[in-house]
């Protein structure tokens, strides 16, 4: 039997999961955030929700290093994406949990 065309729905980008062993298990925000810096700057994914992953995992990590503009940035082309109201739902978790850590470093 072939495998289904196409990427797999809402499969993680490696690079989501190299940044968060980075952060989790290494303290390293800054290797972390280069990490996606790079594969956000690669051609978009098929899927706009894992680019949307990707961009809140960077954003988490803008705010934890202080990069306000930059998180003010990501923040917007979040916004912008084109997701449906159920993709924005499925995000949405992963965006309070930033916004609970801005609001904590005020």
């Amino acid at each position: 039997m072939e495998p289904p065309a196409g990427p797999p729905c809402h499969a993680e980008l490696p690079e989501i999961a190299a940044a968060a062993r980075l952060r989790d298990f290494k303290n390293d925000d800054a290797a972390a955030a280069k990490v996606l810096d790079v594969a956000l700057a690669r051609k978009e994914p098929d899927d706009p929700l894992e680019r949307a992953r990707a961009l809140a995992a960077r954003l988490e990590l803008a705010v934890a290093l202080g990069e306000q503009a930059r998180a003010r940035a990501l923040r917007d082309e979040i916004d912008e994406a084109p997701l449906s109201d159920e993709e924005r739902a499925l995000l949405r978790p992963q965006l309070d949990a930033v916004d609970a850590l801005d609001r904590s470093q005020r």
